[in-house]
């Protein structure tokens, strides 16, 4: 059953501008059972544009190993109306993840504007770009960040953590954004990166 969710889950990312948040979760979520085989790793790339919808991954899982390589481009959808009924506070979310790596050279973009615009008028929960939670040995290498609604990268309960070679942008009038929160954790390396938001960093 596991496979056949890996499989689907490959279809389904061969076609661009697609949110699949949902089989996403449901892929990741569940535990081996003792008759199944433990399987060594979960790949996931982006290699095109994709327009993702709110996306959780939740552990633990049956794979030893979490990668997820975004080699193209990752966006927000154009409203704010695609975090209605979910949780608007969190774009990207992996949960319970240990080992995960998220590499590859490619870019996150969280269509801030949406959101500045919105908030503007009336006040609304702003989604972070990526979060991690409850995730040990993080390794997050060679990603751009832009435009986050909120923070772009969160870091919560994760310990012995790298982050290497991120770059992050936003305009100068960007509001109350934060380049990487990091609360609650332990051992987190930062190097070589570019944090260059607006009026929080």
């Amino acid at each position: 059953m596991v496979s056949k969710g890996v499989d689907s889950v490959a279809r389904r990312l061969s076609q661009p501008y697609l949110g699949f948040g949902v089989l996403m979760r449901l892929s990741l979520s569940r535990t081996a059972t003792p008759r199944e085989v433990r399987l060594p790793s979960l790949i996931v790339v982006v290699a095109e544009t994709f327009m993702l919808k709110p996306l959780q991954f939740s552990c633990p899982c049956s794979f030893s190993l979490v990668h997820f390589q975004v080699e193209g481009d990752v966006v927000t959808p154009k409203s704010t109306e695609a975090w209605k009924g979910q949780d608007s506070s969190k774009w990207i979310d992996f949960s319970n993840v240990n080992g995960l790596i998220i590499d590859e050279g490619g870019q996150i973009d969280g269509s801030g504007s949406v959101w500045w615009n919105s908030c503007k008028v009336k006040c609304c929960l702003r989604p972070t770009a990526l979060s991690i939670h409850n995730c040990n040995n993080l390794q997050l290498t060679g990603i751009r960040h832009l435009n986050s609604a909120r923070n772009h990268i969160s870091i919560n309960n994760s310990n012995h953590n790298h982050i290497f070679n991120v770059n992050i942008t936003a305009p100068l009038d960007s509001p109350n954004i934060n380049g990487i929160d990091v609360s609650q954790s332990s051992y987190t390396l930062i190097q070589h990166s570019t944090i260059a938001i607006g009026k929080r960093h």
